[in-house]
């Protein structure tokens, strides 16, 4: 079970100043910093740039430097992910998609069952191995390896996940294949069901929408891609262990 180590909102680390941070072989950063850090460790350097969002899983110690003539603020997670990491070897990853949830869990107001949950959710989503097989930079890197189609349902997904008629039919009618062949095509390239994916856009989405608006449970569910409210409610609690009002009441 992944578990939360430290939580740091925010340490400043002045010009030239730098800070050393110790991890152990199943610890990871998720991590943000509001200008170019030096990241180094024994045997790798590299620079973080501002405001992206990123994991850091590395067993021994790492050293963020501030070149800048200005203070720079690192903020973050250290958290256990009960998976064994290689001594010496740096594994640097961009996680953009997690950003509106990341933003969530730094900005809760309160402590309790929920939103320890929360955290455990994101953590979860943000170390599963999947993080890398659906970055499609990484894909088009394999794209004369696999069936292009597959890239192009992805695609589709990403940018019409609020379309409503979406089904596994209606997907494998639009590249011409049989249902399972896509299913099981799809899930064997970004080791994620089609509409296992397309359930996680729309209910992040929400979660956006719950955080920065004020329409009701019923209009986010359709602005998502729902019809029923009662199955947005379902959904969307298996991700978050929480209700969607509960959520928004988080905050």
């Amino acid at each position: 079970m992944t578990k939360v180590i430290a939580i740091k909102h925010g340490e400043d680390i002045f010009p030239e100043a730098f800070i050393e941070v110790t991890l152990h072989n199943t610890e990871m950063m998720i991590i943000r910093c509001s200008g170019e850090l030096e990241l180094t460790s024994s045997k790798y350097k590299c620079f973080l740039e501002k405001n992206k969002l990123i994991s850091l899983a590395y067993f021994g110690g790492l050293k963020f430097k501030n070149n800048n003539p200005f203070s720079v603020i690192l903020e973050g997670f250290i958290i256990d992910t009960i998976k064994n990491g290689e001594k010496g070897n740096v594994c640097y990853l961009e996680c953009p998609q997690y950003a509106s949830v990341y933003e969530s869990i730094m900005n809760l107001k309160i402590q309790d069952e929920n939103s320890g949950r929360l955290l455990s959710t994101f953590v979860e989503e943000i170390t599963r191995t999947d993080l890398l097989a659906t970055n499609e930079k990484s894909i088009q890197k394999k794209a004369g390896k696999i069936d292009s189609r597959l890239i192009k349902i992805n695609r589709f997904i990403r940018l019409n996940y609020n379309d409503k008629d979406i089904s596994l039919q209606t997907l494998s009618q639009l590249v011409n294949c049989s249902t399972t062949y896509l299913s099981n095509s799809y899930s064997k390239v970004f080791n994620i069901p089609p509409i296992y994916h397309l359930n996680k856009l729309r209910v992040y989405n929400a979660q956006i929408l719950l955080n920065q608006s004020n329409l009701t449970i019923y209009e986010i569910a359709r602005r998502v891609g729902y019809v029923s409210t009662s199955q947005f409610c379902s959904i969307f609690k298996r991700y978050f262990y929480t209700t969607p009002t509960e959520y928004r009441n988080l905050f």
